[in-house]
């Protein structure tokens, strides 16, 4: 593992603010040795920041500049690259240091009651954010949205529970409510059986993978029709009840980039079609923080996983000219600039 420490921060190239004097707090993990499929989400972190430095800080919208509305702290970069294949048992064993590693370093903001903003990785890295802030907030006070392709409720992915594929899990082993956006309906046996048995069908969102008629039929217990989206959007219905089931004291939004359509973002782990178009995610995340503050909700934070860079040389590790595509980061940075102008 290595760990840089921060020049500049989210909205400054230059300086990093003291997190006393900070709103926000944000940490990049590069990690992704759980990945089972792609890799590469350990240049995510480095990548999104670097992206970050494209986007305009005066709003379009408002003409206000973000970064005279807040400070960010940059807490660091942790980076960890294997240079050869490990066990099972190795992974494990190097996932829960991972997820150590960043716990430590999410304490303190999350004791002086700072917004997180963290940059993944793979969603293994999803555990230390939900550590740190389980710590000092119980679990059922909490929401949790997960923009996802995938459930991620297995109970371990290759004997690893802090494993990309079972952080749904660790989420409800902290009483959290859970409610799942963007979720493709092709899904493991055990997934299918666990939403049954906790009768969790209308807290998950769906995009089809199958053509409209084929949903005709009665539909298992593991799925809610009209949570079911055929298009590339959720109806204003939809986002409805998806708001409507935000209605804990506190939220935190975690937005797998895989949640979007694989032709809209092809530069993730596991990338799946029939998902979410990037305009669609940007107006929920919208609708969600109004929610929130219509509602007094206290938004906790985000983060932002499972992207990588599209390179033209992986041994030479990420640089906007060693980069084949770049819009891959720039959409990342783009939400997470939404997002904390949203929310302040």
């Amino acid at each position: 593992m290595a760990f840089k420490k921060p020049i500049g921060t989210f909205l400054d190239e230059e300086e990093n603010p003291l997190l006393e004097k900070s709103q926000a707090a944000m940490l990049g993990i590069g990690f992704d040795l759980t990945a089972s499929f792609g890799k590469g989400t350990r240049l995510g972190p480095h990548a999104i920041l670097a992206a970050t430095r494209q986007v305009e800080f005066e709003s379009g919208a408002t003409g206000k500049r973000l970064d005279k509305k807040v400070r960010v702290h940059n807490l660091g970069m942790l980076e960890y690259d294997y240079k050869k294949k490990l066990s099972e048992k190795q992974v494990e064993k190097e996932t829960k240091k991972m997820v150590n590693d960043a716990h430590k370093l999410l304490k303190k903001p999350v004791e002086q009651k700072k917004f997180l903003i963290v940059f993944g990785g793979d969603h293994s890295t999803t555990n230390a954010t939900l550590n740190a802030l389980t710590e000092k907030i119980e679990g059922k006070k909490i929401a949790w949205l997960r923009l996802d392709a995938h459930l991620d409720l297995r109970e371990a992915l290759e004997d690893n529970p802090l494993s990309h594929g079972s952080i749904g899990r660790r989420i409800f082993d902290k009483g959290i409510k859970q409610v799942f956006v963007g979720i493709r309906d092709q899904i493991s046996t055990e997934e299918q059986e666990f939403i049954a048995k906790n009768n969790l069908a209308d807290d998950v969102f769906y995009f089809a993978t199958q053509p409209e008629e084929m949903y005709d039929e009665r539909l298992p217990a593991w799925i809610a029709k009209e949570n079911i989206s055929f298009t590339d959007h959720f109806t204003s219905q939809q986002v409805q009840k998806i708001l409507s089931k935000l209605d804990r004291e506190y939220l935190f939004i975690n937005i797998d980039i895989d949640a979007l359509d694989a032709n809209e973002f092809h530069g993730t782990g596991t990338p799946v079609p029939f998902g979410m178009n990037y305009r669609a995610l940007n107006n929920l995340l919208y609708a969600v923080v109004k929610n929130a503050q219509e509602k007094n909700v206290k938004i906790l934070g985000f983060d932002i996983v499972e992207v990588f860079p599209v390179l033209r040389d992986w041994k030479k590790g990420y640089s906007f000219e060693n980069a084949a595509v770049t819009p891959n980061e720039m959409k990342a940075a783009l939400l997470a600039y939404n997002l904390l102008n949203w929310v302040f």
